[in-house]
């Protein structure tokens, strides 16, 4: 009797992440946005929703003494973070990581990709009367000329394709089992013709870079986990990264005629806007908040003001020790996904500095709770 209560009382639990991992999801696919635009005050209420049931999973969760002292410096450093620097980021990716014990990540990203992917489909919906955001907008987005780029309500056509991208890391982690050569096919066909409308080339990018990889590990996994392979997704995973802080960097200190055509070619000059911002704004020990009025998309350089030197650069670490351990215990799948965020967040402001959208943080779980087997990676685990 005492198992029976005892599994029910979990489960209802476990429903309380499931529902408020939705709840967040749908908030950061523009449901938050629409709330602000339609009727003003009030606009984070699922996000309150969510944090009161991420909570309450986490007090209502028995703890072992090393899952404890392991998650507790890090709940009093992001609290710490908030109290001096004002970023609330920082606690809602410490619970959203303290909850995910006994979870079910394959249930969990199946919540996520259907709360995503009904937001997109609402929101395009009720843009298409006018109502909540634009359907589209013709302006100059920083390429030269005018230009008509879709945005199906999400005030932006690089937010709607980043939300559309999340969707399908969310479908494919939470229905890998089930997914064939035909699915990853049809979503890259998908992603091209979103991008026909969106024009968003990260977009484009990432989702073909994430959809590939995933290709190779399901079913060339002798070729993506010899050690070549690995060495060459290491090093191009860390090189890019720091090859866009080398160049921020020469942007910083000098001028340098390659750099700025690098910045404006390949980047839309979200280097050369970091570098202005950040002239104006230094990055603190513990962050700040990006003020009202500046658009600042440089992700990795906006995680790292928001957070602050410290927080931001332990963020940084827990993240690659998550990429590192992907490679030791070949789990391709974390590999797609850390390289999508990275990449992502060196173009795009809010994939990085926080969960849901930074899908790596739900795998530090891994490194806290160290599952034997999550569903999402049994085809991937060799």
């Amino acid at each position: 009797m005492q198992t029976t209560v005892t599994k029910y009382y979990n489960s209802i639990l476990n429903f309380l992440v499931y529902l408020a991992i939705t709840l967040l999801v749908i908030s950061d696919s523009g449901v938050q946005v629409f709330i602000l635009t339609m009727f003003g005050p009030n606009s984070r209420i699922l996000r309150k929703i969510a944090f009161t049931l991420l909570l309450t999973k986490v007090f209502c969760t028995k703890y072992r003494k090393k899952e404890f002292f392991i998650i507790l410096p890090f709940a009093l450093l992001a609290l710490y973070n908030y109290k001096i620097g004002g970023n609330i980021y920082g606690i809602y990716n410490v619970l959203i990581v303290a909850s995910l014990k006994n979870i079910d990540f394959s249930l969990l990203f199946k919540c996520a990709f259907w709360g995503g992917l009904a937001t997109i489909l609402l929101l395009g919906i009720l843009s298409l009367f006018q109502i909540g955001g634009a359907l589209y907008l013709t302006e100059n987005f920083g390429r030269g000329s005018l230009e008509t780029r879709y945005c199906f309500g999400l005030n932006h056509p690089n937010i709607w394709h980043q939300t559309f991208a999340r969707c399908i890391v969310y479908f494919i982690l939470g229905y890998d089992k089930k997914i064939s050569w035909i699915h990853l096919f049809c979503i890259f066909i998908i992603n091209l013709v979103a991008y026909k409308f969106t024009l968003s080339r990260t977009g484009l990018l990432c989702v073909s870079i994430f959809v590939i990889l995933y290709f190779f590990y399901k079913y060339l996994d002798k070729i993506a986990y010899a050690l070549i392979s690995k060495v060459l997704i290491v090093f191009m995973f860390f090189f890019t990264n720091t090859f866009f802080i080398y160049a921020y960097y020469v942007l910083s200190t000098k001028w340098s005629p390659w750099v700025v055509e690098f910045s404006e070619k390949f980047t839309t000059g979200r280097i050369f806007q970091a570098v202005l911002f950040i002239r104006e704004h230094p990055i603190t020990l513990w962050g700040t908040p990006v003020p009202d009025g500046f658009v600042f998309d440089f992700g990795l350089l906006r995680m790292l003001f928001e957070y602050g030197y410290i927080c931001g650069i332990i963020f940084l670490i827990v993240l690659a020790i998550v990429f590192l351990y992907s490679q030791k215990h070949n789990l391709g799948i974390i590999t797609c996904v850390s390289v999508f965020v990275s990449l992502y967040s060196l173009y795009e402001a809010p994939i990085i500095g926080r969960a849901p959208n930074n899908i790596s943080v739900f795998f530090i779980a891994l490194l806290i709770y160290n599952f034997n087997k999550i569903n999402s990676e049994s085809n991937f685990k060799k």
